[in-house]
């Protein structure tokens, strides 16, 4: 029988690096930036950051060594080793736009939470990768995803930064952490 494959996206499941770091690079620019007052998509916008501040903080954002500093997310660890015994376990993530390392060093940084480089797919557009659930905390790319993997289960990510997004989706498939997570992944298990 089948393993089921379980595509994770990286930034929100498996870390909060991203956001931590983009507020740390705002707040060194002068703007109160908090990782739980993100409430939307955008997080220069969130904080009202003036264009000048948004180039400076991507261009920080892009150096060598910052997507490798992040760290992972509390129990990320333990729900791999629990997910990877009885599922294939992929992570998908979008590169960063101008950044020359960040791909090679999320590589690196996945390696650590036991993704080998076939396990890693970096995809602007993640509805061509195919899978029985896909989590991300981005609206769009779980409802583009479910429109092309209509039997597949789309769950997201729940995130200060997505939860107007939240009551866009259904509550059932919407989680918190890695307990709802695996409670609602269980359902593929059983169908092993």
């Amino acid at each position: 029988m089948r393993r089921p494959r379980i595509l994770l996206d990286v930034d929100g499941p498996l870390t909060r690096g991203f956001f931590e770091r983009a507020c740390e690079f705002l707040r060194d620019e002068g703007v109160a930036a908090s990782p739980d007052r993100i409430d939307r998509w955008n997080i220069f916008e969130s904080f009202g950051a003036s264009a000048e501040v948004e180039a400076a903080v991507r261009e920080r954002l892009n150096r060598r060594g910052v997507a490798i500093g992040f760290s992972p997310n509390p129990g990320s660890g333990m729900f791999l080793r629990d997910l990877r015994a009885w599922a294939d376990v992929y992570a998908v993530t979008a590169p960063l736009d101008g950044s020359p390392t960040w791909t090679y060093e999320r590589e690196r940084w996945l390696a650590a939470l036991g993704f080998t480089a076939d396990r890693v797919i970096h995809a602007r557009d993640k509805r061509l990768v195919g899978g029985d659930a896909f989590v991300d905390d981005k609206l769009k790319s779980l409802e583009e995803w479910s429109s092309e993997h209509p039997r597949g289960l789309a769950i997201l990510w729940r995130e200060p930064h997505n939860e107007t997004d939240a009551t866009k989706w259904p509550s059932s498939l919407a989680v918190h952490g890695y307990l709802g997570l695996t409670l609602i992944l269980e359902a593929l298990r059983r169908l092993q």
